[in-house]
């Protein structure tokens, strides 16, 4: 199980999300031809899960991504952001929770938090 940091790009802005995915490289996740909606998507940061049991393994990552989006929850529409018509990412998965940064956030500050998670993670799953 991997949990991901994720930026997607359109029409000169970007949005970020975090997710859990069965995959061991989460871009693996994106390569459906719906997510082409996107001009780029582009993995930031991943945390590897290990677990013989994959309920296990989802269960943890799903308590990770919980502790990140108590950091950056979702704070937009999406095709008001990204100027689209209404519904043009309907049936895309996952991409409810993206956010947008605020005013005194940055790209870095996201990278920070999720490598200062993902490195008490590593500490405590060992």
């Amino acid at each position: 199980m991997t949990v991901y940091l994720a930026k997607f790009e359109l029409n000169k802005k970007a949005s970020y999300k975090f997710g859990h995915t069965k995959y061991y490289y989460a871009n693996k996740r994106f390569q459906d031809q719906d997510y082409k909606k996107f001009d780029k998507i582009t993995i930031l940061d991943e945390i590897r899960i290990s677990e013989e049991s994959a309920q296990v393994a989802r269960e943890k990552a799903k308590l990770i991504e919980a502790c990140l989006l108590a950091f950056f929850p979702k704070n937009f529409l999406l095709e008001e952001f990204y100027n689209t018509d209404l519904g043009y990412f309907n049936n895309l998965s996952g991409i409810t929770e993206m956010f947008v940064l605020q005013e005194a956030c940055t790209e870095k500050d996201v990278l920070n938090v999720f490598k200062a998670i993902k490195t008490k993670i590593t500490q405590i799953l060992g």
